[in-house]
């Protein structure tokens, strides 16, 4: 509900960024941009994709009302972006940058507008799972512990029921009383999750009852699975080895290392031509510094997934004496250091006031200068 009516606010929001840009005349946006609906398709399109890449659709969204701003605004900003990419690849489609910029900051505060409403007047109980769990001694502790509103946004938590010749760690008024089969209980408090927390479950696990639960549509979870869902964090306290080994967490199909492969080439293709310009000037200044003989680079080889060995080119910071091996210790970094390393390190001692960390901080940046597997290129 709150994505349909965050995709009509963001196709609104065009068209009003339209209005205010041409001063509410309808004839002046059809002269000057056309029929505006296909702009407004592309660019909800895109924004709405944004913010779905984002987590803001998340059921389990664990960030505050500040994040959520700041969510929001980045998530808009890359919507904006990639519609001012679509609208350059498509001419007949054109709009202009300031009522695209217009447009962003209206879809701001519709979905701020929105969500805070969203979150005051709807109530969201109806939309969660209804959790029992199964045990109260030690491992059912953990649950009863999760009091935060950022870590039940999934569930709504029913009760305990309490195994037979278990020990109650919980306090008495969170049990839930049982006369029957666990299936009647299941049914009679609209339950969706059962969550097996027994401290014992080799000698008293209700292996029928929970199948026959089961089979009536009702999910039952492992305790260790139900809370890294639910709190985005795995308890060390309750961890056996064997969820490590079934456990989902570790798929990796073909599809999910492609498409995570695709992404990396174009984040690392994105990030090369936006740095660019700033390459160009380290490399001139390293020139500059050392000559034109002097090399630009060092390689290193460095251990990735797998253990495959690959070379890693780096632009050197030291001097040609540094790269050769002849400097060892702290020595080697004084010898090593030009004078755009010497002001590294005066920029290090003015912030933090204290020689021997601007010293500390410059020798890191020259460790490895003797490490084997270094060399100039």
């Amino acid at each position: 509900m709150l994505a349909m009516l965050e995709a009509t606010a963001m196709f609104c929001g065009l068209i009003a960024a339209g209005f205010l840009r041409f001063h509410w005349n309808p004839e002046a946006i059809d002269y000057v941009l056309g029929p505006i609906w296909a702009r407004g398709l592309l660019f909800t399109s895109a924004t709405f994709a944004s913010t779905m890449a984002f987590g803001l659709y998340s059921e389990r969204q664990r960030a505050r009302t500040v994040g959520i701003l700041v969510r929001v605004v980045a998530a808009v900003g890359a919507g904006v972006a990639i519609a001012a990419v679509g609208f350059y690849l498509i001419p007949h489609l054109w709009i202009e940058r300031s009522v695209l910029m217009i447009a962003g900051l209206v879809v701001i505060a519709l979905m701020l507008i929105l969500r805070l409403g969203f979150s005051r007047l709807v109530d969201d109980t109806g939309f969660k799972r209804r959790v029992l769990v199964y045990g109260t001694g030690q491992r059912a502790a953990p649950i009863a512990a999760l009091r935060r509103s950022s870590d039940q946004r999934g569930f709504v938590l029913v009760g305990f029921v309490r195994p037979p010749g278990e020990d109650l760690a919980l306090p008495p008024e969170r049990l839930v009383q049982t006369d029957g089969k666990l299936l009647d209980l299941c049914e009679r408090h609209e339950v969706d999750e059962i969550v097996v927390a027994m401290d014992e479950r080799r000698q008293a696990l209700p292996i029928r009852e929970l199948l026959d639960c089961r089979l009536a549509g009702i999910d039952v979870t492992e305790l260790l699975t139900f809370l890294e869902r639910e709190t985005g964090r795995v308890r060390i306290d309750v961890l056996n080895p064997s969820w490590l080994i079934f456990g989902e967490g570790f798929k990796r199909g073909s599809i999910r290392l492609q498409s995570a492969r695709v992404l990396d080439l174009l984040a690392a293709s994105t990030l090369f031509f936006l740095t660019c310009p700033l390459m160009l000037i380290t490399g001139l200044a390293i020139t500059l510094e050392d000559g034109w003989r002097s090399p630009l680079f060092y390689q290193q080889e460095r251990v990735g997934f797998g253990g495959r060995v690959f070379r890693l080119l780096k632009f050197r910071s030291m001097g040609v004496d540094g790269l050769g091996g002849t400097a060892s210790g702290a020595a080697g970094v004084r010898q090593g250091a030009g004078r755009k390393d010497t002001l590294l390190h005066r920029a290090a001692q003015r912030e933090t006031g204290n020689h021997r960390l601007g010293t500390a901080l410059l020798s890191i940046r020259f460790l490895g200068a003797g490490r084997a597997g270094e060399t100039a290129v």
